[in-house]
């Protein structure tokens, strides 16, 4: 491929969060230490190396009287189950376990300390997944939590506390006889839908040990979308309009993405106002004159917890322009209003097309005319969505030190609230990389200076979601098959390969097809769907682009 031809490639990383469980317990003349390194999903993570510190627990005399050798530094490597053991001699006393995962390019660091207790019973913690759902369904009344508990001293009579991500305390409970406790799920109606994690802790007892579990869960929540039209009949060409409401059971959804679709056909895309409304206004076909036009809108969330939903169907009937029975009763009268309504087509057809509203580009972009006074050692901002507009939640905000003492200077993180806002102060001077990250959404970075002058005291960084990105994909080629921006709008990506050339019209087609599964696919686009979407449209890009010019033998 000649070096005019190559196109940059986005790279995309995905990082995923780790946690260390850690449970240790006597065995003879030593205490046994059993742990294992999971990713935010559960999954093991093999062969990573680990860095475990014991030291004597401070203020435990007994501890604090072990000989040389007891406790100290250990490098360990996780086995092919992800899962790490060391032994410590046993001491009449309470020491302290830190266990550090340094991370890598796939995954984030993770820490975890643990006091050790030889003298009690380890505990170890369970969720039983026949009861616990890993999706929760908010709307459903009577969710329950169910665990179970196991002890070499017996699980009876542990209590048990139940919060999730944000210290939020759903439960208090103590486990029966077998082990098992139940929390009943009474304050999660208010819950927002999303990702979360359920930590469940065990306070421990004078013979057993405090301990605690976590669980990855999704909650959802269904929606409802309505649709309606301003009138039930219309001529080809006119402007019909279908509006609604989206909402769930907490009330109306504001930012939710709306498709408007005439049977399998996609007419237009609107996201709904601050009060969870809709207005979609769009031109009827003439194809469809004196046919029933059956409408309907489709709500596709961009991140998981609310589900999607389609509106009741809707039918507009489309008249027909060319009343030819008058003609045969009245011809001058016919021609008449055959006069009318070619004047009338022509005014709609001469008429400027109503104003679009464009979609800012994605990008981070600093404040040029920072109002009031600034904290120069601050960063602040808001993330959109850089279609919509719509502010995006738990955004991950990195700022990484490239200068000066950048090598021992850990990175600050910050996520961004509901609104979409962050602010991360007190900022040593030099040269950082801001890097954006959000799950549905191509990461950003941007290189900013501290101290400033007010530039980036309110940033604006608007983030593109790998569905979009894929749309743009398949624009950036399908536009060249039409005469008209206006006849791109209006057809489907699966019907542009019929007005394609022969020889285009198959990886066309390929082309749609692979776009349609990740735009409108139950299922988040991830980052490695996009690499093949890009090769695809780049190769048939280069068999659009006209043969280059050969020179005469003599030049």
């Amino acid at each position: 491929m000649s070096s005019s031809l190559a196109q940059a490639q986005t790279r995309v990383r995905v990082v995923a969060e780790t946690r260390i469980d850690v449970a240790a317990e006597r065995a003879g003349n030593s205490v046994q230490v059993v742990g294992v390194l999971r990713d935010d999903l559960g999954q093991a993570l093999p062969h990573r190396e680990l860095s475990l510190v014991t030291q004597a627990l401070e203020g435990d005399a007994a501890a604090e009287a072990a000989p040389n050798g007891v406790f100290g530094a250990q490098t360990l490597l996780t086995d092919e189950r992800g899962e790490f053991t060391l032994a410590v001699p046993f001491i009449a006393g309470r020491f302290m376990i830190s266990c550090n995962f340094a991370g890598d390019e796939f995954v984030l660091p993770a820490r975890v300390e643990r006091t050790v207790d030889p003298r009690l019973a380890d505990v170890r913690l369970h969720f039983d997944l026949s009861v616990t759902a890993r999706e929760l369904d908010l709307d459903m009344p009577g969710a329950q939590v169910r665990v179970r508990a196991e002890s070499s001293q017996g699980a009876e009579g542990l209590e048990l506390t139940l919060r999730d991500e944000l210290g939020r305390l759903h439960g208090s409970t103590t486990t029966d006889a077998q082990g098992f406790a139940t929390f009943e799920l009474r304050t999660v109606r208010e819950t927002r839908p999303g990702p979360g994690r359920w930590l469940l802790e065990c306070l421990g007892d004078a013979r057993r040990a405090a301990a605690q579990a976590e669980l990855p869960i999704l909650r959802v929540r269904a929606t409802v979308l309505s649709a309606q039209l301003d009138a039930h009949a219309r001529d080809p060409g006119e402007t019909a309009t279908l509006s609604g409401t989206l909402h769930d059971s907490l009330g109306r959804i504001s930012g939710g993405t709306v498709g408007i679709f005439g049977g399998d056909e996609h007419v237009m895309t609107v996201v709904t106002d601050e009060r969870g409304g809709y207005r979609a206004s769009f031109e009827v076909p003439e194809r469809l004159a004196s046919t029933s036009w059956m409408l309907e809108a489709r709500f596709a969330p961009e991140t998981p917890g609310l589900s999607p939903s389609t509106s009741p169907k809707v039918t507009l009937q489309v008249t027909s322009p060319w009343p030819v029975d008058w003609l045969w009763l009245s011809l001058p009268l016919g021609l008449s209003v055959l006069a009318l309504l070619v004047a009338r087509r022509r005014e709609r057809l001469t008429a400027p097309p109503a104003p679009r509203t464009v979609a800012a580009a994605p990008g981070i972009q600093a404040s040029s005319r920072p109002q009031g006074a600034h904290r120069h050692d601050q960063l602040a901002g808001r993330v959109l969505d850089h279609q919509s507009g719509a502010a995006r939640i738990g955004a991950i905000i990195t700022l990484t030190l490239t200068t000066g003492e950048a090598a021992h200077t850990p990175a600050t993180r910050t996520a961004s609230a509901a609104d979409g806002r962050f602010v991360i102060a007190g900022l040593a001077a030099g040269v950082y990389r801001m890097h954006v990250t959000l799950p549905g959404y191509v990461p950003l970075e941007q290189p900013l200076t501290i101290p400033h002058r007010g530039e980036w005291s309110d940033v604006l960084v608007r983030i593109e979601s790998y569905r979009a990105r894929a749309l743009s994909v398949f624009r950036r080629v399908g536009r060249r098959f039409v005469s008209s921006e206006r006849v791109f709008e209006t057809t489907t990506n699966r019907e542009l390969p019929n007005v394609a050339p022969e020889v285009h019209r198959r990886p066309l087609l390929a082309l749609a097809q692979l776009t349609d599964h990740i735009y409108y696919g139950p299922v988040d686009p991830a980052p490695g769907d996009l690499p093949p979407l890009e090769h695809a449209a780049t190769v048939l890009e280069q068999q659009i682009l006209p043969a280059p010019t050969r020179g005469n033998a003599g030049d």
